[in-house]
């Protein structure tokens, strides 16, 4: 039965040229230092390694606390730029390992393309091999980041006081191939690829490396909010003939709504592709509502930019399906809790509602948000939320429930 090949690919943007990173690859030492501890990681193979073509390596490993004995061989050695390392004995009935190194935006990306495939198949993979894979993948990446940190810290130490250290960013630019796979995800085929990889630069990745691009997606972004207004507005005028103009509003107002065009852009996956500083990503920037709407917004403006209006719209109708499905049950547009609110307050003759954050809890980068709502200075309502605008919501909707109006 043929093996059934799993595949993994991972990849990290180095600020340093391949002439200096490809030499730490190519030290088959190092692999102890990207390996995590746990795995109590060996090489059996007497130091120095040269490393070529028909060079093998042994090591020996704990994986899931049993020893293993493993032992690979260099099957293609093409320094500076790839070699790949192939199991011959080991765990594993078929492990190859492909290292590529390509020159970008001034420093390095570097690349990992795994094919590997276990006895048991595929049930075995998904129960006990593919976490632990994904693991030390992971873990290699933080330890290269870690290093490579290190190793600039120390180069620009040597250099005169009046150069600055540079930050270091932890979303990295996007190789070309990784491009193209976003591309497909979005049913999408760019004309000029580079408008793409701008709509996913975020403005912390250009104030830590201004050299690396022009400028963020801000301007994209911008052009991407108008076309989104525009389309919807199209849409909402086709297929709700008798709304008046306050009801089209309001019904767009839900639609486009930042929280809104968020879980679209984190529904398409835009957050993890973000292309962000390492004190943004670090904070929860991939899962930030503000990030993800902006970066859905600006890959609109990239799609318009690319091929005009009609293929945004495209994108917007097929990326906003779900949302769009749920008005056709719409009989009446759907009104703001803290909308409805103000007018039932006014009804009753109650002063306007006041809002009021009493908390914050949890970490920075999953804030809980508590609010109260004041009626003639007296709590009519209380709401809890991951951003205050929803917290706020939330109590007025609890104000409406104790006033007997709930929507």
């Amino acid at each position: 039965m043929p093996a059934q090949i799993l595949r993994l690919h991972n990849e990290i943007w180095i600020p340093h040229p391949v002439r200096e990173v490809f030499p730490f690859f190519a030290d088959a030492s190092n692999l102890e230092r990207l390996t995590p501890p746990s795995l109590r990681f060996e090489i059996l193979t007497p130091h120095p390694i040269e490393m070529k073509v028909g060079t093998l390596i042994d090591y020996k490993l704990r994986l899931h606390g049993i020893p293993v004995r493993w032992q690979s061989e260099i099957t293609e050695w093409e320094p500076p730029n790839r070699f790949v390392d192939e199991q011959r004995r080991g765990p594993y009935r078929i492990w190859r390992h492909e290292h590529i190194f390509t020159e970008q935006n001034g420093g390095t990306l570097a690349e990992d393309r795994l094919e590997y495939a276990v006895p048991g198949g595929m049930i075995v993979a998904r129960l006990f091999v593919t976490g632990e894979v994904a693991n030390i993948f992971a873990y290699r990446k933080q330890q290269l980041t870690e290093i490579f940190d290190i190793a600039t810290k120390r180069e620009l130490e040597r250099k005169p006081a009046a150069v600055d250290s540079a930050p270091r960013a932890s979303g990295p630019p996007h190789s070309e191939s990784r491009l193209r796979d976003i591309e497909s995800t979005l049913g999408v085929e760019f004309d000029d690829i580079s408008l793409l990889e701008r709509a996913l630069v975020h403005s912390s990745f250009v104030a830590e490396f201004p050299d690396v691009f022009a400028e963020s997606n801000d301007r994209l972004e911008f052009l991407g909010d108008a076309v989104i207004d525009l389309v919807i507005a199209q849409e909402l005028v086709t297929r709700f003939p008798n709304f008046h103009e306050g009801s089209l509003t309001q019904t767009r107002a839900t639609l486009v709504d930042k929280s809104a065009l968020a879980a679209i852009g984190r529904r398409l996956g835009l957050g993890e592709w973000l292309i962000m500083g390492k004190g943004e990503r670090e904070r929860g920037g991939a899962e930030r509502d503000s990030n993800c709407a902006d970066a859905f917004e600006a890959v609109v403006g990239a799609v318009f930019a690319d091929q005009g209006y009609d293929a945004a719209r495209e994108f917007i109708l097929r990326a906003m399906r779900d949302e769009l499905r749920s008005l056709s049950v719409l009989k009446a547009p759907q009104r703001h809790p803290k909308s409805l609110l103000h007018e039932a307050a006014m009804t009753r003759g109650l002063s306007p509602p006041v809002y009021e954050q009493t908390a914050r809890k949890g970490p920075d980068h999953m804030p809980v948000f508590c609010v109260r709502v004041l009626l003639n200075e007296k709590t009519a309502g209380e709401g809890r939320g991951g951003s205050k605008r929803e917290a706020e919501a939330q109590a007025a909707e609890d104000a409406l429930n104790k006033l007997g109006n709930a929507t």
